[in-house]
Order: C-alpha cells, then structure tokens, then sequence
C-alpha cells in the first residue's frame, strides 16, 4: 500500500476542525468539552505538519501519540474539578490545556528530529 499524507491526514484534518467548531460554538466547556477542545487544535496543528512527513515520521509520533493521549487521559481524570493550592492551583482545565501544549511541543520534536535523522 502506498502512504499518502494527505489522503490520511486531510480527512483527520477536517474532523478535528468540524469538532473544535462545534464544541467552541455550543460553549461545551466541561471537563471532557476542554480536553476535546484542547487537542483538537493541537491535532490540527500537528497534522498539518506531518502532512509533508514521511511514513516513518508519521509511524513514530503515531505511537508517542497513543501514549500520551492514554497518559493524558489518565491525568485528566485523576486532576480535581477545582484548584485548592494558594501557589499554584491546578484543575482540569489547566491540567488539560497544559498537556495540549506540551503534546504539541512534543510532537513537533519528534517530527523534526525523525525527519532530520532520516536524511
């Protein structure tokens, strides 16, 4: 089978879009509404960067994404409604746009340093 990018990640691409439009317009911002929010933009982000990836880029953050996200959602659940420290308060929607950010950083990581490698 031959890997195209963009047959594979545009229909992803335009999920994730559809899903971070209808969730920032019905104002779903519970705790599930957040973290679907939260990657969905980050999985845009993403994916339009491993649209010009080669196959074993994509295959490598594939599986660091399979990981994070079951560690993320295991974070997420375990994090409280509400924040009770005085110096650094945390909550489920802090915990959840944190860890979108780092997934992104993260991933953006992998792709240049796989990529990079594989020249």
């Amino acid at each position: 089978m031959n890997y195209n990018p963009k047959k594979v990640l545009s229909p992803l691409i335009i999920l994730f879009i559809v899903l971070t439009i209808l969730i920032y317009v019905t104002k779903t911002f519970n705790s599930l509404g957040v973290f679907i929010f939260d990657f969905s933009l980050a999985f845009i982000v993403i994916f339009i960067i491993l649209i010009w990836a080669p196959k074993d880029v994509f295959i490598r953050w594939l599986k660091f994404t399979f990981i994070f996200l079951v560690l993320s959602i295991i974070t997420v659940v375990v994090t409280p409604e509400t924040g009770s420290d005085f110096i650094f308060p945390i909550d489920k929607k802090v915990a959840t746009f944190s860890l979108s950010i780092l997934f992104v950083i993260i991933s953006v990581i992998i792709v240049l340093v796989k990529k990079y490698r594989s020249r």
